[in-house]
């Protein structure tokens, strides 16, 4: 029996770094513990292969201290979508810069427009690009859809938010 595994890796500027969450993963979806987000591990279309990081009914904010003043080109995350299951991509991302992690620049705010209705297994990837911002910390503010909307099946429930990495360039 030979089954083929493929792992995606990506060792970018957050790797290993830091990381600080506002929340509890679920412990159905860690991703891996407390760090997944900045491990390195990019999940597959199963949101349950182990590398997806989730929490329900909340907002995910992420602050990862990359260690020493960097230049920052882009900031990459990658949300799942399976409505069918109550996950959705959250309706909007914002990008924070600090060099002391107390006072913070706003540096980018991305709507996610996503047709929500639509089934099947996806993700969006979100990249908030940066003109070289210098900074040791960055934060990341994932806003939740909240409840699942009045036309879905469970209306009213918590959705889920799933993130797989947060990619520093």
């Amino acid at each position: 029996y030979n089954e083929q595994l493929i792992w995606r890796l990506d060792p970018h500027l957050a790797y290993h770094k830091p990381l600080t969450l506002s929340y509890s993963p679920s412990p159905w979806y860690t991703g891996g513990g407390k760090d997944a987000l900045v491990d390195g591990n990019m999940g597959g279309m199963d949101f349950r292969d182990g590398h997806w990081q989730a929490v329900q009914g909340a907002d995910m904010s992420m602050t990862i201290d990359l260690e020493k003043d960097t230049v920052i080109r882009s900031v990459t995350t990658q949300w799942y979508m399976y409505n069918n299951a109550w996950i959705f991509v959250p309706e909007r991302v914002e990008l924070w810069g600090s060099d002391d992690a107390s006072s913070w620049t706003h540096l980018d705010t991305q709507i996610i427009d996503e047709d929500i209705r639509e089934t099947g297994q996806r993700y969006r990837t979100v990249i908030q690009s940066l003109q070289g911002a210098q900074y040791r910390f960055i934060k990341l503010n994932a806003m939740s859809r909240g409840v699942c909307p009045d036309w879905h099946e469970a209306a009213g429930e918590p959705s889920w938010l799933f993130c797989d990495e947060i990619v520093v360039r």
